[in-house]
């Protein structure tokens, strides 16, 4: 049973091999999930009814009164806020000194390990809109409900594998706003930004003006904090970056208090301009130019229309333009290199089968040796797509050039001992096929295969033997 010694114990161990196998309460920790600044999150299970959950502990080695209180915040607010894209949460409690929360497990990569983890790459620009759109959707129902999340980022938002469902996270710096309907009661705990220690609360390369100086110029934090760390989110989305990438706390407050954030697409010009002036409305210093949470859902719902549109007309180009090309290759083949290849690729463009004596309507055009290779080629093509009536006179152009490979598959298709859909069985014609294919081939293995052919059609077929 784990207590808050071996938890102490851990932090203070760098080669600590994780808690798998220890349980906590009802519940086994199976791994290690993440690691946060004041909370360490396991996959764990639920011990009688085998659920997996997210098991999430408080991670100080002597938490204080007004640690605990928070975290346990965070479980009421989870508690009443019931959305598609935040985070469920079904227990709260207290074990051997040790607090928890219990949440539902999401199956996937943040968003922060989707862009630059191993193997990470940009989201399309129609992927960001319905990320970014999702998250918002989410805030607006937070807000309205009187929650603050003030620590949107990218390591906050999960995506889940197989349905790629955006989820909203980690609430540990959550405020309540006690003036807003629906608004539970309860304390309303720190200060937006600043501890009453005087630490900044949140993650500075994702946090508003008013977070990095609450009651300042910019007044105190609020909801548009949350559109502001949105749109540093989104922001990082389109470029790979956040807005301001300052390594050093005090240039990054001067930067973000004292300059405008540089347009994304003066990191990648390839980003739609509206997609660009979305970013930009949520970047704005001062809170009353900023956009609104709900504006912000609206504007990237209309562009999400834009752009699947967009997407939509991209393709039916690309369509048009590969059957163009085609059409250009037939018209080459027909006219000047190879009339045979030619007609197969109008079959394919237009959809029709190739007539079944096709074989023979171009017997008046001489084949080397490539050429009826060609015809083996395309014909097993068609043979392993189940199209038998149109492999069959390609084959069998082939074989009257007296290649073993067009007369064994002639052969195949005919053998009563086998079933080609479209092709009549015709034994006298497969067995006598076998034996020339035997006669003519090169190699070994061919004869052999022959071989073995003839001796099982003679065996089912002893009528072929007299």
């Amino acid at each position: 049973m784990l207590d808050r010694r071996q938890l102490t114990q851990a932090m203070r161990d760098p080669h600590h091999k994780g808690f798998a196998g220890e349980t906590l309460g009802r519940y086994e920790i199976l791994a290690t999930i993440g690691r946060g600044g004041a909370g360490q999150v396991f996959r764990a299970k639920h011990s009688e009814l085998g659920s997996l959950v997210a098991l999430k502990v408080l991670l100080q080695q002597d938490p204080s009164e007004e640690a605990v209180n928070r975290f346990r915040r965070e479980g009421r607010v989870l508690a009443q806020l019931k959305h598609p894209h935040v985070v469920g949460i079904s227990d709260l409690g207290e074990e051997n000194g040790i607090p928890y929360l219990v949440m539902e497990l999401i199956e996937g990569q943040n968003l922060f390990s989707v862009v630059r983890g191993p193997g990470g790459r940009l989201p399309t620009f129609e992927e960001t809109v319905e990320i970014t759109l999702a998250v918002a959707q989410a805030l607006v129902y937070c807000h309205e409900s009187g929650v603050f999340h003030r620590d949107v980022k990218p390591n906050n938002i999960l995506i889940e594998h197989g349905t790629q469902r955006p989820v909203l996270t980690d609430f540990g710096l959550v405020k309540r706003d006690p003036n807003t309907k629906g608004a539970a009661s309860g304390p309303a705990g720190i200060s937006a930004t600043i501890t009453h220690a005087g630490r900044l609360v949140g993650t500075p390369s994702f946090m508003a003006p008013e977070q990095f100086d609450p009651g300042g110029e910019f007044g105190d934090p609020g909801p548009k904090s949350d559109v502001w760390s949105l749109g540093a989110t989104l922001y990082f989305l389109l470029t790979g970056q956040p807005p301001f990438t300052h390594e050093n706390v005090v240039d990054l407050f001067t930067s973000v208090t004292t300059e405008d954030a540089p347009p994304p697409r003066t990191v990648r010009p390839t980003i739609p301009a509206a997609l660009d002036a979305v970013c930009l409305a949520c970047l704005q210093r001062d809170p009353d130019k900023r956009i609104g949470m709900r504006e912000l859902a609206d504007r990237l719902e209309r562009m999400q229309g834009g752009l699947k549109e967009a997407s939509a007309r991209r393709g039916m180009k690309q369509a048009t333009f590969v059957v163009l090309a085609l059409l250009a290759l037939v018209a080459l083949d027909l006219l000047v290199l190879n009339p045979q290849r030619g007609s197969a690729l109008l079959r394919m463009v237009t959809g029709a089968e190739a007539p079944p004596d096709e074989g023979d309507e171009a017997d008046d055009q001489p084949l080397d040796a490539e050429a009826v290779k060609e015809l083996v080629k395309q014909g097993k093509a068609h043979y392993d797509a189940k199209r038998y009536t149109q492999a069959l006179p390609l084959f069998a152009r082939a074989a009257k050039y007296e290649s073993s490979a067009g007369l064994f598959w002639v052969a195949w298709l005919h053998d009563p001992n086998r079933e080609h859909e479209g092709i009549e069985a015709d034994p006298k014609k497969s067995l006598d096929c076998y034996r020339k294919a035997k006669r003519l081939a090169s190699e070994e293995s061919t004869r052999e295969r022959c071989e073995k052919q003839i001796t099982h059609l003679l065996e089912t077929h002893p009528e072929l033997g007299q």
